[in-house]
């Protein structure tokens, strides 16, 4: 589960409330249409069993189902002025950056995408560090992913790592976390039988679990390798996500200066917090993949 202590207050849950993709694609008038009909379809329904003088038990029942439908038709508006908002360039932008945190609460991701509007997107991610500084949220964390069956044989190294970064040290957390992102994604291919479950391999397996051969290029004949950006989004297959993770995180201006030490200027809490989000991000995944 994600963290919701200390996190943002309730705001308009989009997700949880489109009920098919073509919404995404109605103008204002068919909403504002489509919630005139169904608050008069549902009242004259009950008007008409009403004056049948049906069952109590029946007339209770069509009364639980007002009340179901009640806080969707009065939403559609709000749900409206966020589909709005979401194709603003503003949004756009958000998402580039932190639209890959499809596994937060809903009212988190859209109280980021808020502060990032009013003052740029280091405003979301103060608030994310901020947030991830509270030493509840922190235990909250800790709880998941000292929990998480994908992370489990690496526990000691992501503990470790997490008190590091309780205790302001983030250079020491970025040292000890980043790897483990890396392996933990390996992991993964390896529990799929994606990747040949030898130490240190890269190499692809087909659906017999047979390694994939090379058949043209110098490497013709050879066992064809994952790269690492390729296995994320064959993992992932959420375009956000591959495409922070190959061009923010392992990349030459990011994964490499950090871990052969060219770029102490990266060592920061912000970094640290990030690099505490890809593994929040690895748990959520293995847990829809049921690894």
């Amino acid at each position: 589960m994600a963290p919701q202590t200390a996190m943002t207050p309730s705001l308009p849950r989009v997700a949880d409330l489109i009920l098919a993709t073509d919404l995404w694609k109605a103008q204002a008038k068919q909403l504002r249409d489509l919630s005139d009909q169904f608050a008069i379809a549902n009242q004259g329904l009950l008007d008409t069993f009403r004056a049948a003088k049906l069952t109590t038990d029946l007339f209770a029942a069509l009364g639980k189902l007002q009340l179901s439908t009640a806080p969707f038709i009065l939403k559609l508006p709000g749900i409206f002025e966020e589909m709005q908002e979401m194709a603003t360039d503003e949004f756009r932008k958000f998402e580039a950056e932190l639209g890959w945190l499809e596994w937060f609460p809903m009212p988190a991701v859209w109280n980021l995408y808020l502060l990032s509007k009013q003052g740029g997107i280091e405003k979301a991610w103060d608030k994310l560090v901020a947030d991830f500084d509270q030493p509840e949220v922190l235990k909250d964390i800790r709880g998941e992913l000292l929990g998480s069956r994908i992370l489990k044989h690496r526990s000691n190294l992501v503990d470790n790592g997490l008190r590091h970064y309780e205790a302001g040290d983030p250079a020491s957390a970025i040292y000890v976390l980043l790897p483990q992102v890396e392996g933990a994604i390996w992991d993964m291919g390896v529990r799929l039988k994606l990747v040949r479950p030898e130490p240190n391999s890269r190499v692809k397996l087909d659906t017999s679990e047979e390694p994939v051969i090379e058949t043209k290029g110098r490497r013709e004949g050879m066992p064809a390798e994952w790269g690492l950006g390729e296995l994320v989004a064959r993992l992932w297959e959420q375009k956000e996500f591959e495409k922070f993770f190959r061009e923010r995180v392992y990349t030459h201006e990011f994964r490499h200066p950090v871990l052969h030490g060219r770029r102490l200027d990266l060592l920061t809490k912000k970094e640290g917090t990030g690099i505490i989000l890809y593994l929040m991000a690895i748990d959520a995944r293995a847990t829809q993949l049921k690894l």
